[in-house]
């Protein structure tokens, strides 16, 4: 029988320390791994928006403030972090949420209004395995949330691939150094 999960389950919320590593990262230490996932959100805002380096930074600290307290495990549950198919025979599998990303959207050279502002969200599906030493995620997948339409079926790509790569990467600790 398959146990259901709730967000309160999550490491991230058990008020105890969490590693946090991000999948295929060849950093050292916690702090590497926390910049390859900033990199890996703020690319993901890169690629929908103007590039304004103010905005590009503030998706960085957005990000890094949010996973500092998942490293406490002080993440808000349904705020913060919500599990992800709970009750189905899949691994720990949960996302971190960025939601209200504001940033300018992209316009061709010759345009000559100026760029709306628009917003988005982000997440961080990631796995916490539970058979690990330690209170433990691993980032799988960063992708944009949209609020469209569409958004449901490109999320439930997203979770189908890091289902895949979890699965795929697991015996090899999904590519990460895991630290003592």
């Amino acid at each position: 029988m398959i146990q259901r999960r709730t967000d309160a389950d999550s490491v991230c919320v058990g008020g105890n320390p969490v590693d946090i590593y991000w999948r295929f990262c060849t950093a050292a230490d916690q702090a590497g791994h926390i910049r390859e996932i900033e990199d890996a959100g703020v690319e993901v805002i890169r690629n929908i928006s103007s590039g304004n380096p103010w905005t590009l930074e503030s998706v960085r600290g957005r990000i890094r403030a949010l996973l500092k307290r998942a490293a406490q495990g002080s993440v808000r549950p349904r705020d913060d972090l919500r599990v992800l198919r709970s009750g189905m025979p899949v691994p720990n599998l949960y996302e971190l949420r960025w939601p209200s990303i504001e940033y300018e959207e992209r316009r061709p050279p010759d345009h000559q209004q100026q760029p709306r502002r628009l917003t988005t969200g982000l997440r961080l599906i990631h796995v916490e395995p539970p058979d690990l030493p330690h209170p433990t995620m691993v980032g799988l997948v960063m992708h944009e949330k949209a609020p469209t339409a569409e958004a449901k079926a490109e999320q439930d790509k997203y979770i189908d691939d890091a289902i895949t790569m979890e699965g795929r990467c697991r015996d090899s600790n999904w590519g990460v150094q895991l630290r003592q």
